[in-house]
């Protein structure tokens, strides 16, 4: 049995299976990356995207990355492998420039806190150390399916226990997938496409790399993809003092 929290999770095609968009994508995602595409849908039922964009801007604490996140050696082996793909041309590329100072990782999100909600929170989070969590490598989901995310574990005891209270702070439970959305694809991939993407993520599947997060931000945006976001605070978390 692996002890990878998220297998259960992974997206892996089937004998001549391509990557197919689910809604979720076709709605959040896929206007955005590609406007045109005859696949993206304006809406979706029960949830308020239209085109890609929602009115009422939605707050979340996130642990923000930007564009130093790009020279992590996973980061820069997957991009390499994508542009040599025979899929290449259905990579959005450009996004991943355009999206860089707000790489970032959603630790409770699409929040509307009351005044002693942030209170609360900010109190935990000026007290809190840096956290640590593990890195895998690349992975697909079947939800969102079109966009390649780097997943992260918190296995330090402070660590989880500093994203229970938070989660806490707004009566939820800490959330079960947190990850670093990187690459999307503009358009679908067909069996033999699909089967070399699948092999460069399993190439890539095995990396861990501890990807320390030093400051977290309250933010603001109206898209999934974060092509506008608000910082409306930022609180530093402390560094450890080595031994």
């Amino acid at each position: 049995m692996s002890n990878d929290p998220y297998d259960e999770m992974r997206w892996t095609p089937g004998t001549g299976e391509g990557l197919t968009f689910d809604e979720q994508y076709r709605a959040a995602q896929l206007p955005l990356v590609s406007p045109e595409h005859p696949r993206a849908l304006d809406c979706l039922s029960g949830r308020d995207y239209h085109k890609g964009r929602y009115e009422r801007a939605r707050v979340s604490i996130v642990g923000d990355l930007g564009r130093p996140f790009l020279a992590q050696d996973t980061c820069r082996h997957l991009l390499r492998r994508l542009e040599a793909s025979t899929f290449a041309e259905k990579v959005a590329f450009e996004l991943i420039e355009t999206r860089a100072p707000n790489i970032h990782c959603t630790l409770v999100g699409d929040i509307n806190p009351t005044s002693d909600q942030r209170n609360d929170a900010n109190q935990l989070l000026r007290e809190a150390p840096a956290l640590m969590p593990v890195m895998h490598g690349p992975f697909i989901g079947q939800f969102n399916r079109g966009r390649i995310y780097l997943p992260l574990e918190f296995t330090r005891c402070s660590d989880m226990g500093l994203l229970d209270a938070l989660s806490a702070v707004f009566g939820r439970k800490r959330q079960r997938f947190i990850a670093i959305g990187l690459v999307n694809l503009r358009d679908e991939l067909d069996a033999q496409e699909a089967q070399d993407l699948s092999t460069i993520l399993t190439d890539l599947n095995r990396t861990r790399t501890q990807l320390p997060i030093t400051a977290l931000s309250w933010t603001s945006t109206n898209d999934d993809l974060t092509l506008e976001m608000n910082r409306l605070e930022t609180i530093p978390l402390a560094m450890e003092k080595s031994a």
